[in-house]
């Protein structure tokens, strides 16, 4: 590989890491704020007799490289309960290039979600998520005369449509399985050995198990 090919990879790497950190602190500063003024402001039950606002706990959650856990923040935004905005974060499991090692992932995921019927007791949703991944690991590579594990970062960036089927056991505790799929743009790899290289656009997928408490 050329010189001036690496300095241009090494770039679009610290570049999209960049933005995966900005957006990410961006992000949960919002969440901060929005959790903030929840929780000194009193909550507006519509009509419906259900909150605007939720907050969740995903016990399982399967998305792209592996499975584990999550926590997510919901908030309805128009008066018929039709239209929200969700920001989940997911810790997830990834499948291990080699079996001394458990390779952690975070996601996080914002979106939107369009509930045809408004909020009611059985619910279904569906809407777009920007997917952003981030993690680490080593693997097995061929050196000259010698073969050794290295380190790499691992950047995942792809769009998503998901489909919620959402039930509201009561007016403040929910249960929701959730399910989408779409195409993964971004995949780049960044080794500590100065090599690195990005895999082509490929389907991702989820799956998740969620409990809520709306307020």
């Amino acid at each position: 590989m050329k010189r001036n090919d690496r300095l241009y990879i090494l770039l679009q790497e610290t570049i999209f890491i960049i933005i995966y950190f900005y957006m990410k602190k961006m992000i949960l500063s919002g969440l901060g704020l929005l959790l903030s003024a929840s929780l000194f402001a009193q909550s507006k039950t519509k009509p419906s007799g259900y909150g605007n606002n939720l907050i969740t706990f995903t016990p399982a959650s399967i998305i792209d490289r592996g499975i584990g856990i999550g926590f997510n923040y919901e908030v309805l935004l128009d008066d018929e309960q039709k239209i929200a905005f969700v920001l989940p974060l997911d810790i997830i499991y990834a499948d291990p290039n080699n079996d001394n090692e458990i390779n952690i992932y975070s996601y996080i995921s914002p979106g939107m979600i369009f509930y045809p019927a408004g909020m009611r007791k059985f619910n279904y949703g569906i809407g777009p998520n920007l997917v952003l991944g981030y993690g680490s690991g080593s693997e097995w590579q061929w050196q000259p005369q010698n073969q050794r594990y290295v380190d790499y970062t691992n950047f995942r960036m792809g769009l998503m449509v998901n489909n919620y089927f959402l039930i509201n056991v009561t007016r403040n505790f929910s249960m929701q399985l959730n399910a989408g799929m779409g195409l993964r743009y971004i995949n780049s790899y960044s080794y500590n050995n100065g090599t690195s290289y990005r895999q082509g656009i490929n389907v991702m997928g989820q799956f998740k198990f969620i409990l809520g408490y709306r307020f």
